[in-house]
């Protein structure tokens, strides 16, 4: 799964945060078992969790951007 949301990343994706994007895989992967009672390996959730993982990994990299931008003005 690591490997495609990469991939579906494309440009948005940062090299070497691997572990960044496994976490975010493994919590969306947790809620969505969670709310579906599905289980990890059913492969009907792969694109709500791929979904889920590339809004809330840019949305993390924005935030990072944004910060690092507010910390060059102080």
């Amino acid at each position: 799964m690591l490997e495609k949301i990469k991939a579906s990343l494309g440009a948005n994706y940062i090299e070497n945060t691997e572990d960044v994007l496994q976490d975010i895989i493994e919590d969306m992967t947790s809620i969505a078992c969670d709310i579906s009672n599905r289980k990890q390996d059913d492969e009907k959730l792969f694109p709500y969790i791929n979904k889920a993982v590339r809004s809330e990994y840019i949305t993390r990299r924005s935030r990072r951007i944004t910060f690092k931008n507010r910390r060059k003005h102080i």
